[in-house]
C-alpha cells in the first residue's frame, strides 16, 4: 500500500518538477536572448517604420535625426501638404526616418516609398549596376552636404592630428556618411573600424570621451554640430589642403568646401573640408503628374524656404542653374520633371513674346 502511494506521489509530482525545469531554461536562456536583442538593435540603428508595411501616406525617405535628411524632409512633406489640401487637418505626405541614401535607394527599388532623398553618387552608382532596367530616375536637386568632423573636448584629446584615437563614430551602418568616412580615412591612410551607437548617443559619447571623433553628413548649419560645439566643448576639424587633395580623388562627385568662421558660435575658426550634392529621386513607374506637381511646388518655392531655413542655403532657384546640376549627373530624368522643365521653357518664350 505504502509503495502504491510513493508511485502516485511520483507520477503527481512529475509533471510539476518537469514545469519547473522548463521555468529555470527559460530564465536561463533570457540572458542570452537578451543580449542577441541588443547586438540586432545596434546592426539596425534607425528605426523601421510601420508604414512601410501599412500607410494611407505617401511616403519620403529621408535619414537618421543627426543629419538634414529628416528634418529637412519632414518640412518638405508639411511643404507639399499644405499646398495640396484644403483641409490642413489632413495629410497626405509623411517623412520617415531611415539610415538614409542607400537605404532610400533600395526603398524605391522595392516601392515602398514615394520619395527618397539621396547623394548624388549613391543614386548613380545603383543606377549604372543596372541601367537598362533600373528605374531610378531624378526630380531636383537639393542642397550640397557638408562634411563635419567633430572631434571630443581638449581634455580627452589634445592632439592635433587626425582622425586620433582609434574609438569613433563614422556613420550609421547603410549610410553614405559611413561609406564617406571610410574613404576619407583610405585616402589618408589611416583605417578605423566603425564604433556602433545609436544618433541619440553620439553627442554625449563625443563630449565624455568615449569616442575620439565623430563624422556628421548634413546641410549647414546643422543643429547637433551646433550642440556639440556650443554646449559641449566639442571642435571642428580642419583638412590641411594636401589631405584635401588626397580626399577628393577617393570620393567621387565631392568638392572643397569652406565652413565660414563663426557659423557655429565666437569661438569657431574656419574649417575646410568637402561637400557632395544631393538630389530628390523617384521611382520610373511614379506617375509623370505627380511629379511634376511636386517639382512645380518646390521650385515655386524654393526662395521662400531658403529665406527660411538656412541649410537649404545651396538648394537651386533659377530653373535653368537647377536643369545643368541634373543633367551633369548623367541620371535619367523624370518624365515629370522632364514635363515641368519644357512647360517651364514655353511659359518663359510666351513672356518674352509678349514682351516684344
Amino acid at each position: 500500500m505504502e509503495k502504491l502511494q510513493r508511485t502516485n506521489i511520483v507520477y503527481f509530482m512529475l509533471p510539476i518538477f518537469v514545469a519547473i525545469g522548463l521555468i529555470a531554461g527559460l530564465f536561463y536562456f533570457l540572458p542570452a536572448h537578451e543580449q542577441m536583442t541588443k547586438i540586432e538593435r545596434l546592426e539596425v540603428e534607425a528605426p523601421i517604420p510601420p508604414q512601410l508595411y501599412s500607410s494611407s501616406y505617401h511616403l519620403i525617405g529621408t535619414g537618421n535625426k543627426l543629419g538634414t535628411y529628416y528634418p529637412l524632409g519632414k518640412i518638405l512633406a508639411d511643404y507639399f501638404n499644405n499646398n495640396i489640401n484644403t483641409n490642413e487637418t489632413d495629410s497626405v505626405f509623411k517623412a520617415i526616418e531611415t539610415n538614409g541614401s542607400i537605404d532610400n535607394v533600395k526603398l524605391l527599388e522595392a516601392g515602398n516609398i514615394l520619395l527618397g532623398m539621396s547623394e548624388s553618387r549613391i543614386v548613380k552608382e545603383a543606377y549604372l549596376k543596372d541601367s537598362k532596367n533600373s528605374k531610378l530616375r531624378l526630380v531636383w536637386p537639393l542642397w550640397y552636404d557638408i562634411i563635419h568632423v567633430l572631434k571630443t573636448p581638449e581634455k580627452y584629446e589634445n592632439k592635433g592630428l587626425f582622425p586620433g584615437r582609434l574609438r569613433a563614430y563614422l556613420g550609421q551602418e547603410h549610410s553614405s556618411t559611413l561609406r564617406t568616412s571610410e574613404e576619407i580615412l583610405k585616402a589618408l591612410k589611416s583605417p578605423r573600424s566603425n564604433f556602433p551607437l545609436n544618433s541619440n548617443e553620439v553627442i554625449s559619447s563625443l563630449s565624455t570621451g568615449k569616442i575620439g571623433f565623430a563624422v556628421i553628413q548634413a546641410g549647414m548649419p546643422n543643429t547637433t554640430v551646433a550642440d556639440a560645439i556650443l554646449f559641449n566643448n566639442c571642435t571642428l576639424y580642419s583638412f590641411s589642403d594636401e589631405a584635401i587633395d588626397k580626399i577628393l580623388k577617393q570620393v567621387s562627385t565631392s568638392k572643397s568646401f569652406i565652413i565660414p568662421a563663426r557659423t557655429y558660435g565666437a569661438q569657431q575658426e574656419t574649417v575646410q573640408t568637402i561637400a557632395i550634392p544631393n538630389v530628390l529621386v523617384a521611382s520610373a513607374d511614379t506617375p509623370a503628374e505627380t511629379v511634376n506637381m511636386l517639382t512645380s511646388l518646390l521650385v515655386k518655392g524654393s526662395m521662400r524656404m531658403k529665406l527660411r531655413y538656412s541649410t537649404l542655403e545651396t538648394l537651386p532657384v533659377d530653373i535653368a542653374d537647377g536643369e545643368r546640376i541634373l543633367k551633369e549627373l548623367g541620371i535619367p530624368l523624370h518624365e515629370g520633371t522632364i514635363d515641368f522643365l519644357e512647360l517651364s521653357r514655353q511659359e518663359l518664350n510666351n513672356r518674352n513674346n509678349r514682351n516684344e
